[in-house]
């Protein structure tokens, strides 16, 4: 198996912060209690961290388009 590399402050990339759930719901306009529903069940990218539910904006932006692409192919 190989090593994973050693990371530092210096060699972690520039991310965007997290996104929470009232966050997410207000920018795919549903309602909060759907994209917890959605989460749980595994139909959005999500991680909980500390009991609560946060998403990647990267990981939704290509969930959304893996899902755009699904529907046109």
């Amino acid at each position: 198996m190989a090593e994973r590399p050693e990371l530092s402050v210096s060699t972690i990339p520039d991310v965007a912060p997290l996104l929470t759930v009232t966050q997410v719901a207000t920018h795919l306009n549903l309602s909060e209690c759907t994209v917890y529903a959605m989460l749980q069940k595994g139909d959005l990218p999500g991680m909980k961290l500390g009991g609560a539910w946060r998403v990647c904006p990267l990981r939704l932006t290509e969930h959304l388009m893996n899902l755009e692409d699904a529907r046109k192919g």
